[in-house]
């Protein structure tokens, strides 16, 4: 049977995090430092409580062009986290993910922040995977063997019930599904 990727298996290693209060401009530096194309920011308990992006920098940056450089801590200019990952989560959801997000890097949790997961992290992993299937069955183009759709009601009831709720919302919002607001 052919193992799917985790997210565990893909997270960028070190990690490395902001603080709230830290300097914009060292928070830039550490970005480039690092090759990163964001950072999660944790409070001193070590909660995650937003995300600091290039696009967040680039702001700041633009800002520049009407006057003076704009002065600021990383909470003055961090995102939102409006969605995290679970280390569990397989490849192909972690893709899903991405894809109805607009970060190029996303948080990973497993009860406390463990890592992160950026899109060149799950390019990686893709072109792991498809070398993978190349070497163990000679080719990449016939299906992904041990994979394949519920046949039954009961089958689709189990493979609900092993997601969260962030994985089926991707599945869903994958194909265009309008999931009802949570109430």
């Amino acid at each position: 049977m052919l193992k799917i990727p985790t997210v565990k298996e893909c997270i960028t290693k070190p990690l490395f995090t902001l603080q709230p209060d830290t300097d914009i401009y060292a928070a830039v530096d550490t970005l480039v430092a690092h090759k990163a194309s964001g950072a999660p920011v944790v409070n001193e308990a070590g909660e995650l409580v937003g995300i600091l992006t290039e696009k967040d920098c680039l702001r700041v940056l633009s800002s520049a062009a009407y006057g003076s450089l704009v002065t600021g801590k990383v909470r003055d200019f961090m995102s939102e986290v409006k969605l995290t990952i679970p280390a569990h989560m397989d490849m192909f959801a972690a893709v899903q993910a991405f894809l109805i997000s607009n970060f190029a890097r996303l948080p990973v949790e497993n009860d406390k922040l463990v890592g992160t997961v950026s899109r060149k992290d799950m390019l990686r992993a893709i072109q792991d995977f498809h070398k993978h299937l190349v070497t163990a069955y000679g080719h990449a183009d016939a299906g992904i063997p041990g994979i394949e759709a519920p046949q039954s009601i009961e089958k689709i009831q189990k493979m609900v019930a092993s997601q969260s709720k962030e994985q089926l919302a991707a599945v869903f919002s994958a194909r265009h599904v309008a999931l009802p607001p949570e109430q």
